[in-house]
């Protein structure tokens, strides 16, 4: 996906000219979604709630990649954003990568560690679960996830699983390296946040609020911003492969 340097050489006459091309540099557009906001607060734990742990990561990952990249906010304050809403904001502009921020929870609280998710049709009933879950939040503000479409063709629809899950899989690695948290990995599953977006795109659950261990680590502001750093190293890859 680098920029690419073309010549052609052109003869008039006795002389020779080599003319060069420099590839288009023009900023990519990347969406960051901070999940939930305003009267959806997403998980809670006590006085820990999701929507404001992946606001802040938001803002610092937007610091990170800010100059770089021309980024959409799907929401920089705490407000209520509807699932269908957020990758439309993408598709407007022709973004080029989606990245939905979340925190996972669980009955089981010694659930814990890294997970990111891509969207897919099939998948495991594991990641189904983890799915229908973060689904459930737009039923519950009266959106149907089911109303939500999905955007790209079949031929679309695989290029960019194939251009997700190694995204997936390198922002997983990072975050659980960096904060000492176990890594989930990848897994494909049908979120709606994710269907309703016409390119690449993943959602990070970058820990459980319902652990102990990983609520300590994801209200920290320094892992907020680590967090955040990994998210924009794998980003970089992915744009320079």
């Amino acid at each position: 996906m680098k920029n690419k340097l073309s010549y052609k050489i052109e003869k008039a006459s006795k002389s020779v000219s080599l003319i060069f091309r420099q590839g288009s540099n023009k900023k990519k557009w990347i969406v960051i979604d901070p999940g939930h906001g305003g009267k959806d607060p997403g998980a809670v734990r006590g006085a820990y709630r999701e929507k404001d742990i992946v606001l802040s990561v938001g803002k610092y990952l937007k610091e990170e990649l800010s100059g770089e990249y021309d980024i959409i906010m799907t929401r920089d304050t705490d407000k209520f954003i509807t699932l269908s809403e957020r990758p439309k904001m993408g598709n407007r502009t022709g973004a080029k990568l989606f990245v939905s921020l979340h925190v996972n929870a669980a009955v089981n609280t010694a659930a814990n560690g890294v997970e990111v998710y891509f969207f897919s049709k099939k998948s495991s009933p594991y990641a189904e679960r983890i799915a229908q879950y973060e689904n459930s939040f737009g039923e519950k503000f009266g959106e149907k996830s089911s109303s939500i479409a999905q955007i790209s063709g079949e031929i679309a629809y695989k290029h960019n699983q194939t251009e997700s899950i190694p995204l997936a899989e390198n922002i997983s690695k990072k975050i659980a390296g960096s904060l000492g948290m176990r890594n989930g990995g990848s897994h494909g599953a049908n979120f709606a946040v994710l269907r309703g977006f016409n390119g690449p795109s993943i959602l990070v659950e970058m820990g459980f609020i319902s652990n102990t261990s990983d609520v300590e680590k994801l209200t920290q502001e320094e892992n907020q911003r680590q967090i955040a750093r990994d998210i924009a190293a794998g980003i970089r890859e992915f744009f320079e492969r």
